[in-house]
């Protein structure tokens, strides 16, 4: 990206171009604070839908006078002479993407699912789009996200030379199948934003764990069965709201999958006072192979735990479940008590040669 706003830069000062930016990310909010770093000018707009139906970036695209897309090299583009604007016919907007840009996500779902008799992949890439949105909103419903992962994976396996779907499973899935640290800048963005003395633009939703990992080592973190008589008293999902999705949903037996928890507090607060989250994996078919599966005591919101798991050589074909709970330290707001609780959770994944 630097080296295209070095070029296109001069001449947009110079009055002789315009310049739109379009950028297929699915948190319009990382992109805001990208341009904020690069100091970025010209308006940038978020096809999270793919609307374009590019398969790969990046590209440059010259529209003329007219609205037509050319195919020219860019000092003849600069040279050629305007033409008189044409009409055009403006082209409705499909239900499922109209609803998606009001922010009505359970409309874009509800639109984008009508066609699952008929599965189009780019009907399917969309309506992965919209539950991870909704997974990210307060408005989330159990399995979001795992269903956006299901959504994207069905739609890649129709269209797989789709390089920027490809990329969206690879954001949230193992370590090593990323080709570089995803979302690494953020932290260098929000440090050279503060030297100038400016305040970085606030992120909806942070970057955590497999989306900043690097390819370097990271050391398994599995914990032992810490309540093997299972004598703490359960929570039933009334004090935490416990999520958990993997990513890929389907794999293949000695293949990797990266497992996430997501932990808000509902009808409790966090007891930074008391022990620290964990969480622990149980049953056969996969070992721990790396990640972070307990959370300091600090902060109120949301608590994220990651870990990579790689599946058994000679793990069956069909669905697996690895069994799990959580431990927590809360104190309930009713009344203030502080309590320690354990929730179980299911991790169900698709086996698959």
């Amino acid at each position: 990206m630097p080296g295209w706003q070095a070029q296109f830069e001069p001449l947009r000062k110079a009055g002789k171009i315009r310049i739109v930016g379009i950028v297929q990310e699915q948190h319009a909010e990382r992109a805001r604070l990208y341009a904020q770093w690069r100091k970025i000018e010209w308006p940038i707009l978020v096809d999270s839908l793919n609307l374009y139906g590019n398969s790969a970036v990046p590209i440059v695209m010259m529209v003329d006078e007219a609205g037509r897309i050319v195919r020219q090299k860019l000092g003849e583009f600069l040279a050629a002479k305007p033409v008189m604007r044409a009409a055009r016919e403006q082209i409705a907007l499909d239900p499922g993407v109209k609803a998606f840009l009001a922010g009505d996500l359970d409309g874009a779902i509800s639109e984008f699912g009508k066609r699952g008799l008929a599965p189009n992949p780019i009907s399917l890439f969309r309506l992965g789009v919209a539950f991870r949105a909704r997974a990210d909103s307060k408005g989330r419903k159990p399995r979001d996200a795992q269903t956006a992962v299901v959504m994207w994976e069905w739609a890649l396996r129709l269209t797989p030379n789709q390089y920027i779907w490809r990329r969206r499973i690879q954001q949230y899935g193992p370590r090593l199948s990323k080709p570089y640290n995803f979302y690494g800048w953020v932290q260098q963005a929000r440090t050279a934003i503060e030297k100038r003395g400016e305040t970085p633009l606030p992120l909806t939703v942070e970057p955590r764990g497999a989306e900043l990992m690097d390819r370097d080592l990271v050391v398994a973190n599995a914990l032992p069965d810490s309540d093997p008589e299972r004598k703490i008293t359960r929570d039933a999902g009334k004090l935490v709201d416990l999520e958990c999705f993997v990513t890929p949903w389907t794999v293949a037996p000695g293949e990797r999958v990266r497992v996430r928890l997501n932990l808000r507090p509902a009808a409790a607060e966090w007891n930074n006072e008391g022990q620290e989250l964990s969480a622990t994996l149980k049953g056969p078919g996969f070992r721990v192979v790396e990640g972070q599966l307990t959370h300091a005591n600090r902060g109120s919101g949301l608590r994220t735990l990651e870990c990579e798991v790689e599946i058994a050589a000679d793990a069956k074909i069909g669905k697996l479940k690895i069994p799990g709970y959580a431990l927590y330290d809360v104190c309930v707001k009713a009344d203030g008590t502080c309590v320690y609780r354990r929730q179980e959770f299911t991790v169900t994944l698709n086996v698959s040669r």
